[in-house]
């Protein structure tokens, strides 16, 4: 990239560059590559996390487990579009914020969660 003669449009859009150029790359669909890995490894903590046997009540841990379901559910489908029943994952940032004083590790994973699922445009 360093060799190449890059010019910008009166858009403000690079010219001569590719998303590969930026670190992007696109699977199928169009879909950026880079949030799925990261909604995949986010997905595989918050797993982690609920089967540590950290305390939760079953209210919040039935919250949790409705969140990974819709998540693996978007990750699986390939599709780039919120589930259609349950929307656990509009409650996102209201379930992140309330977890951030009593399970902060929870917080941060349900944070990169939202922040992926917002990447691919959910």
């Amino acid at each position: 990239m360093a060799d190449n003669f890059v010019d910008v449009d009166s858009a403000g859009v690079y010219l001569g560059m590719s998303l590969e150029d930026f670190g992007v790359s696109l699977s199928r669909g169009g879909v950026p590559t880079v949030p799925r890995k990261q909604l995949r490894e986010s997905i595989q903590h918050l797993r982690d996390e609920l089967a540590s046997g950290e305390p939760l009540s079953s209210e919040d841990r039935s919250q949790l487990e409705t969140v990974l379901g819709e998540a693996s559910g978007i990750l699986e489908s390939g599709d780039a579009e919120p589930p259609r029943e349950g929307r656990a994952l509009e409650n996102l940032p209201t379930l992140t914020e309330r977890f951030q004083s009593t399970h902060p590790n929870l917080a941060v994973v349900l944070g990169r969660i939202a922040d992926s699922l917002s990447q691919l445009g959910i």
